[in-house]
């Protein structure tokens, strides 16, 4: 199932038109956490490559950030401020 590209077409559909004043008011930004080569990420960029409000990135951080990182005990996180695991796994 292609939800990447289910859901910028709907990003897409509720754009300003082009010839509005508020055509740029709006930028999707889509950032490929998972590395190179990612079959989806690949076809949205090609597919949306005419759209200046659509903005993709292949890194978002430094992986030697988030590689095979495991949080310590103390810093787990907790209902307020979630742990590492958490924020990765929303960002995927």
């Amino acid at each position: 199932e292609d939800y990447l590209g289910t859901t910028l077409n709907a990003f897409a559909r509720e754009l300003f038109p082009a010839e509005s004043m508020l055509a740029g008011a709006v930028g999707v930004f889509v950032v490929n956490v998972h590395g190179a080569g990612h079959k989806r990420f690949d076809e949205a960029k090609e597919r949306f490559s005419t759209n200046p409000a659509f903005r993709f990135s292949e890194k978002a951080e430094d992986p030697a950030l988030t590689a095979n990182r495991v949080d310590p005990p103390h810093v787990a996180g907790n209902a307020n401020r979630p742990g590492w695991r958490v924020r990765k796994q929303t960002r995927d």
